[in-house]
């Protein structure tokens, strides 16, 4: 008996996990109908009904077992629910009369029909159908009373022996239905409620896997902080001592041994501080310092502290800068990263140009009456850089060449971080270059005016 049952839910698709739950209350309300109209004409056949009503019943099975057919195998679609419901009310308006009219069983079905209707069909369709199903019956019901001549006359025995096989067949077809109904609900409700502990059991563990990562940033982020300071602590004196003994007597082989010691300390401050800064950002330590600013103050510290390496590299170059009128005197805005950024592009475009100018220019692109998008632009006339390149020229450790590091002392981590700080600040940060001609690195910043420029 289990294998049999088992074979009619895996032919009803009960047990199909690819099936909707609508597509698989549509299967089992199509066979369960078909199931009890066959039947059901069986009877009639026997109680010697018209031929018509059992043409009407044969009519129904074929119409539920094709939508069967095509819901179970090809695709369900709301609107073949839509149509079944349809077209079997209207096969209820000649049933009514060729099976006894009010007092033959076509009344019963109406109860069983209201229960098709709700599980059939969205719950918007529901209050529709119910009134249509009930206006149906009221209509026939008033047709009856004023022309009793087209309903279908039975003997005393037959109306009786229709109204018991129809209450019998109702009550097993209605009771299959819901009992399969209840049974898909509980399965369906077992496998999600499974899926949800499978998913709790996933969260607490990916959880725990969070937790510990966030913890191993942490202590990655304050071991590198610690080693960073006792790191600068001893380069930064280093880098006192040579700045000092530059300006003593020294033999022009010194005074080069000094110069490259000066320049190698700091070298490696900075990379230092760029891995530091780097992996604040990756864990989401970073924070702005915001703050009244003056722009030009702020650029000239910059320039300052970027022809340092000039001094040293000896080089001839001539470093200027251009402060548009329109740009606000204060601004509301993290100085000492402002000045970080440019700092960085400065350094390097007076590292890669070898004769010629670095020029810092300072524009308004666009303004409000309290906002202002300052663009900030460092232009050079040195080596440039090619086009393929300039792609992956803001990525960490990124070079334009295998060999730059090695000819021009870099990490790759200056416009990386660069990059970082100006989306932090909601900026932008770009590269225009032509190989050979220079290069032109812009970021520009939305900034609060504190104080216009009068």
């Amino acid at each position: 008996m289990v294998t049999y049952i088992n074979k009619i839910k895996k032919f009803l698709g009960v047990d199909n996990p690819y099936l909707s739950l609508e597509n698989k209350f549509f299967n089992v309300v199509c066979f369960t109908v078909s199931l009890n109209v066959f039947i059901g004409a069986l009877v009639n056949v026997y109680l010697h009904f018209p031929l018509e009503l059992i043409f009407i019943e044969l009519a129904i099975a074929i119409c539920t077992t094709t939508g069967f057919i095509y819901s179970r195998f090809k695709k369900y679609d709301i609107r073949l629910a839509l149509f079944f419901v349809f077209f079997a009310i209207a096969a209820i308006i000649p049933a009514w009369f060729f099976n006894g009219g009010v007092e033959g069983s076509t009344t019963h079905s109406g109860i069983a029909f209201i229960g098709f209707i709700l599980v059939l069909l969205p719950p918007k369709y529901h209050w529709f159908f119910i009134i249509l199903l009930a206006s149906v019956f009221f209509a026939c019901f008033q047709v009856e009373k004023h022309f009793p001549n087209l309903v279908h006359i039975s003997t005393e025995a037959e109306k009786q022996s229709d109204l018991i096989f129809s209450g019998i067949l109702n009550i097993f077809i209605t009771g299959i239905l819901i009992s399969s109904l209840k049974r898909i609900h509980l399965r369906d409700k077992a496998e999600i409620l499974g899926k949800n502990q499978e998913l709790e059991t996933y969260s607490k563990a990916l959880s725990l896997a969070k937790d510990k990562a966030e913890k191993e940033k942490d202590v990655k982020t304050n071991f590198l902080s610690s080693m960073s300071h006792e790191i600068r602590t001893p380069l930064n004196g280093v880098i006192g001592i040579t700045e000092l003994l530059s300006d003593t007597e020294l033999s022009a082989e010194q005074q080069e041994l000094i110069e490259m010691l000066h320049s190698s300390s700091s070298l490696l401050v900075n990379i230092v501080t760029d891995i530091l800064d780097l992996s604040k950002m990756e864990v989401g330590q970073f924070s702005l310092n915001l703050k009244e600013s003056n722009i030009k103050n702020c650029v000239e510290s910059a320039m300052k502290i970027s022809t340092s390496y000039k001094k040293f590299a000896k080089k001839d170059i001539q470093i200027n800068y251009h402060i548009a009128s329109d740009v606000a005197t204060l601004v509301w805005m993290d100085e000492s990263r402002v000045q970080q950024i440019l700092i960085n592009l400065i350094s390097n475009a007076i590292k890669f140009t070898q004769e010629g100018s670095v020029i810092v220019e300072v524009s308004v692109s666009t303004q409000t009456a309290t906002m202002q998008e300052v663009v900030f632009s460092v232009k050079d006339t040195g080596i440039g850089i090619k086009k393929e390149a300039l792609a992956d020229l803001f990525q960490p450790f990124s070079q334009i060449t295998n060999n730059f590091s090695q000819v021009y002392n870099g990490t790759g981590l200056g416009l990386s971080i660069c990059k970082k700080l100006v989306e932090l600040m909601d900026g932008e940060i770009w590269a225009e270059s032509v190989e050979n001609q220079g290069s032109n690195f812009s970021f520009k910043l939305p900034l609060k005016i504190v104080e216009r420029n009068e």
